[in-house]
């Protein structure tokens, strides 16, 4: 909802600024729980070593998605046919087939 609304603003790069500091922001938060005021409970740093891994999975998993795509080739269209006088697709085709 919040990013229908932003992404059809007049400003639709603001959902792109606001979505490139959320990945910027998230490894210092983890760097942030981890490190301030007291050591960390044993299961709080295996949360975040598993939440780690699984976000290292997904960009790898989207790198190698990416490398291994096909690339993009331009699909070739044939030319309008333009004729003087109205006629239907049934004739337009009768005139190509024969």
């Amino acid at each position: 909802m919040t990013r229908g609304w932003f992404a059809h603003t007049s400003k639709p790069w603001l959902w792109r600024v606001m979505h490139g500091a959320a990945y910027l922001a998230w490894p210092v938060a983890i760097l942030h729980g981890l490190t301030a005021g007291r050591p960390p409970a044993g299961w709080v740093a295996w949360s975040y070593v598993v939440c780690l891994a699984a976000v290292l999975s997904a960009l790898l998993v989207r790198a190698v998605a990416t490398l291994r795509r096909p690339p993009a080739v331009p699909e070739v269209v044939e030319e309008p046919v333009v004729i003087g006088e109205l006629v239907s697709l049934d004739d337009l085709r009768r005139r190509r087939a024969g």
